[in-house]
């Protein structure tokens, strides 16, 4: 190995993460029905995915090559980072639910929900259910990433280093010719190999951005970053649009297009954008905004039901918002409220933690 990357922080991935956490906020608070509304923006789901599969894959080869440790000692730390990162705040949420219902009448949870949610297969009941009819529907993308980080860093760790961009290769193919065989079957995407593509994508430009940085191919995809990702953005949306009057084949186009944007986004933020965007790309405020968005993500769902919920109490009337932009800048703005101090009082003495498994 000739070079390793080891720069940890990477601010305008906190943008991009803003961007996506923002994007899903837009797509659950604006009703489709109105002015405001803009379709597709559920895939900010997918940019985080994309995200995830650059950083974790980034983390567990930096671990491999980077340390003299052993394989079971790099487990371990990887395991209780992740778990010391997402569980407590997360179990939390489910716990604060399942209580509320049964000793505080808050009815809200199913508990068909139990098996699923207190183990990751969110994802599972939703697709056996068929529809995403609750309010907790958007959890099932935390199942995939969970599912995604048990099994991952034992390809990292064990399989050769020559053979990892194959696979990569392999995962994302096989995600892109799965969703076109069962494109028809409802919730397909919500499997956690359905989403292969986007997190496999992102495994292929981590195992580059560390193993190979100075691979001819990459490095003119890197010092061309910002224009490639101009010129993808309409193309992507051209075939977001269009990919229906393709037939058997628009999911297959339509995927490969998202996943190849996606990472458009994340090698330029992780380089940087070659304009001079640095207000928006670094703007503190985005950049806080991308640092809780886990919270943000987690929390906004059952928002607007929990406020109609204690304001019926209090008041004895319905909740009733004059307009659906005022709606969506009121809960947008509670939920970071509420993922701010829960990253401060909640996630934060956790992640401290987490340097006792470096």
């Amino acid at each position: 190995m000739k070079q390793i990357e080891a720069k940890k922080f990477y601010p305008e991935l906190e943008t991009l993460r803003a961007i996506a956490v923002l994007m899903v906020l837009m797509a659950h608070f604006i009703p489709e029905d109105s002015f405001f509304y803009i379709p597709y923006l559920w895939y900010g789901v997918d940019l985080f995915f994309t995200i995830s599969g650059f950083l974790i894959t980034s983390i567990l080869l930096k671990a491999r090559f980077m340390t003299d440790k052993s394989n079971k000692t790099l487990l371990k730390n990887f395991y209780m980072r992740r778990a010391l990162r997402l569980f407590p705040v997360y179990y939390l949420f489910i716990f604060f639910f399942y209580f509320a219902k049964h000793w505080g009448n808050l009815q809200m949870w199913n508990d068909d929900y139990n098996f699923y949610f207190f183990t990751y297969f969110q994802n599972i009941y939703f697709f056996k259910l068929g529809n995403f009819n609750s309010m907790f529907s958007h959890l099932w993308s935390l199942g995939v990433e969970e599912q995604f980080y048990m099994v991952w860093p034992f390809v990292i760790l064990f399989l050769s280093k020559r053979w990892l961009p194959y696979l990569f290769g392999f995962i994302i193919f096989m995600s892109l010719s799965l969703i076109t065989i069962f494109q028809d079957v409802p919730l397909f995407r919500s499997l956690t190999f359905a989403n292969f593509h986007t997190l496999g994508i992102g495994a292929l430009f981590a195992y580059f951005h560390i193993c190979k940085p100075h691979n001819i191919i990459f490095d003119k995809i890197r010092s061309n970053r910002t224009l490639i990702t101009i010129v993808l953005t309409p193309i992507f949306i051209i075939t977001l649009i269009y990919s229906y009057k393709l037939g058997g084949v628009g999911p297959l186009i339509l995927e490969f297009m998202l996943a190849i944007t996606m990472v458009a986004y994340v090698i330029t933020s992780t380089y940087g954008w070659q304009l001079n965007l640095k207000y928006i790309t670094q703007n503190k405020i985005l950049m806080h905004i991308g640092k809780i968005s886990y919270g943000i993500y987690l929390f906004h769902l059952p928002l607007p039901a929990i406020c109609a919920v204690f304001y019926h109490k209090l008041t004895g009337q319905d909740l009733i918002i004059p307009h659906e932009l005022f709606s969506f800048l009121l809960f947008t703005t509670l939920t970071i409220i509420i993922a701010h101090f829960s990253f401060k009082w909640i996630e934060t003495p956790f992640l401290n933690l987490k340097k006792k498994f470096e």
